[in-house]
């Protein structure tokens, strides 16, 4: 994206946040923004279950195609548009785990 890293200040994270949530269907809550040097490169992270994983990477890239869609969406001026990629976590207990009421 364009600008410099203090341009992305909490306020405009938070209406980025808010605003690719909307545009993907989900709540602001599953919506992660980081903001990263190298140029500006502004990473969503969007948190879905494995099954809607499939269908969410097809809802990024047609929501955000080109650099230009993004730019309107976002409200931000969009230089490049990465292809969305879907990645599992898995978390491991140990087997003496007992949860805490």
């Amino acid at each position: 994206a364009s600008g410099a890293l203090n341009d992305y200040t909490p306020a405009l994270r938070t209406r980025l946040q808010q605003s690719a949530a909307v545009t993907l269907g989900v709540t602001p809550d599953k919506v992660a923004v980081s903001v990263v040097a190298g140029s500006v490169l502004v990473k969503f992270e969007v948190s879905v279950s494995t099954a809607a994983a499939s269908d969410m990477s097809n809802r990024v890239a047609t929501t955000y195609p080109t650099a230009d869609k993004a730019s309107q969406r976002l409200g931000i001026t969009v230089e490049t548009v990465m292809a969305p990629v879907t990645f599992t976590v898995f978390t491991v207990l140990p087997s003496n785990f007992t949860a805490q009421t």
